[in-house]
């Protein structure tokens, strides 16, 4: 059911981009749709709107349009298709839009260690912004390394931008990294209220895994089992299916998702 509303919602949206197109004319909302196309696999559809492009543009925008497909591969979990256009990206971005480019692609096939590469030199001259904390805290979390700068860089994002849910959840990693459990399930628990489905699998995927290394295994089974009527196509409902494999198979599930493993690092 949730699947289907998601796709209800991607549909309403090209439809609402396409009336808009038509109304206004704009050039614009070609590259906006080929992102959405291709996020959605239509790529026939993609491919005739970079052909409008073409035909109706003064001027196609490459850096646009090139930003606008990578975006659409790595929301499909097509990172191939995105690297693929790196050589391009890196002759038309500006320094920071490619290494930022190559900080997403590493995220969307779980290269921590080269999303940090790629995302340090754009926080070395952006030290305050707080998106950009939160992320190599994340990257740092997930890796189980540097964690007491993972913690700095966390609180410093939240107190740059308020309290932030991603920045949080990001906050409650650290803290199981750093052995926390039951500090981070806090905040876990308190962020599965957040509606958006996404948030709430990454949350009670976190929950589940704090209640499993306090020993609760059954708790923690009850929390991934419970996830199954909203599981949909999202990176953390593969790693709580996995996490629910692995227990069936006599396997400590605690690795799925973090490297190495919670007590390993």
């Amino acid at each position: 059911m949730r699947i289907q509303e998601e796709t209800k919602q991607d549909q309403a949206v090209v439809e609402t981009m396409l009336r808009l197109q038509r109304l206004t004319g704009s050039e614009h909302l070609s590259y906006g749709l080929i992102s959405k196309y291709l996020s959605l696999e239509m790529d026939d559809e993609a491919t005739a709107q970079e052909e409008r492009l073409s035909i109706v543009a003064a001027e196609v925008d490459s850096v646009a349009l090139i930003g606008a497909k990578c975006t659409g591969y790595l929301q499909s979990d097509r990172a191939d298709l995105a690297t693929a256009l790196l050589p391009a990206a890196e002759r038309l971005f500006e320094p920071f839009g490619y290494q930022m480019l190559l900080e997403q692609i590493a995220v969307d096939e779980w290269r921590w260690d080269d999303a940090i590469a790629a995302l340090q030199p754009v926080l070395d001259e952006n030290p305050l912004n707080p998106l950009l904390n939160n992320n190599m805290a994340w990257y740092l979390a997930c890796l189980g390394r540097d964690l007491d700068r993972a913690e700095y860089l966390v609180r410093m994002s939240i107190a740059l931008s308020g309290e932030a849910a991603a920045a949080n959840n990001t906050l409650g990693v650290v803290l199981l990294r750093q052995g926390k459990w039951q500090e981070a399930d806090e905040i876990f628990v308190r962020l599965m209220e957040d509606e958006r489905p996404d948030s709430k699998l990454c949350n009670i995927y976190f929950h589940g895994l704090c209640s499993w290394l306090v020993g609760k295994k059954e708790e923690a089974l009850a929390c991934w089992n419970g996830a199954k009527g909203i599981l949909e196509q999202d990176e953390f409902a593969a790693v709580i299916r996995a996490s629910l494999a692995a227990v069936d198979e006599n396997r400590d599930p605690s690795w799925i998702f973090l490297v190495p493993p919670p007590g390993e690092q």
